[in-house]
C-alpha cells in the first residue's frame, strides 16, 4: 500500500511539528509546560469542532471510497467503522479490507 503525500490534502506534518517545536521552546522560556499548552489546544479544537480530527478525515476518505465503489457497482455492500488507530475498518461484501 502506498503512503500518500499528505500535502495533497493540504496537511504538512513537518510544518506542524516545526511550529509546535517553536511554540514549545518559547513557552518553556515563560515557565509553561507541554500540558499547559495541550489543555488549551484541545479546548480550542473542541470549540472549533475539530476534535478527533484524524477520525473525521478518515471518515471523509472512507465515505468517498464507498460512494465511488457504489457508483461502479450499486449491488456491492460497503460498510466502514472509524474509531482511532486500533478500531478502524473498511468492509466490502462482509470482507474486511
Amino acid at each position: 500500500m502506498n503512503k500518500p503525500n499528505l500535502n495533497i490534502m493540504d496537511i504538512y506534518p513537518e510544518m506542524l511539528q516545526d511550529s509546535y517545536g517553536l511554540c514549545e521552546s518559547i513557552l518553556m522560556d515563560y515557565g509553561y509546560t507541554e500540558q499547559d499548552f495541550f489543555e488549551l489546544f484541545n479546548q480550542d479544537l473542541n470549540e472549533l469542532e475539530l476534535s478527533n480530527l484524524s477520525n473525521r478525515i478518515v471518515s471523509i476518505m472512507f465515505s468517498i471510497t464507498a460512494d465511488l465503489i457504489k457508483q461502479k457497482n450499486p449491488k456491492v455492500n460497503v460498510d466502514y467503522y472509524v474509531n482511532g488507530t486500533l478500531d478502524t475498518h473498511f468492509i466490502i461484501d462482509g470482507e474486511e479490507q
